[in-house]
């Protein structure tokens, strides 16, 4: 888990470190088959959120974040192990499986078009600021007395 790397590195670790690295998907039928007997880390996510709750901040909960971010770590393996032992078992069938995964590459890809989608807004407004610095920058170094029309990238 690259979180739990951070800390180990001597950097601090952050909640939001947790969150990029999310939970194995349960079999949306059997979810309690698999989870039965796995720790699923309800006291290290308590004592953290308890922690962050009276200090505002991870900087201050390390050790308690640590402990979470360990046993999510050994949690999310089991599971990962379990959920592949269980589509073995009640042999799950691949298509069903293509038909999910399909389902959230377009969820994913979406989500790309919408994040290129502001970074290209973004890139837009950040060059016409740049372009109005430099022609005003231009106007009193006693360049052109007129106004440039603008050009925006496309």
């Amino acid at each position: 888990m690259s979180g739990v790397t951070r800390a180990d590195e001597g950097r601090t670790l952050l909640a939001v470190d947790l969150a990029l690295e999310p939970a194995p998907a349960l079999p949306r039928a059997e979810a309690a088959e698999v989870t039965s007997g796995v720790e699923l880390c309800g006291e290290q996510l308590q004592l953290f959120t308890e922690c962050i709750l009276e200090r505002q901040s991870d900087d201050f909960c390390q050790e308690p974040l640590l402990l979470f971010a360990l046993c999510k770590e050994r949690r999310d393996a089991a599971l990962r192990a379990r959920v592949k032992e269980y589509d073995r078992v009640h042999r799950t069938e691949p298509a069903l499986l293509s038909r999910e995964a399909l389902e959230f590459e377009r969820a994913l890809q979406r989500e790309q078009q919408k994040q290129l989608h502001r970074e290209s807004l973004g890139s837009v407004h950040l060059a016409r600021r740049l372009q109005d610095l430099r022609e005003r920058i231009k106007a009193l170094s006693g360049g052109a007395d007129e106004p440039t029309e603008p050009s925006v990238p496309g």
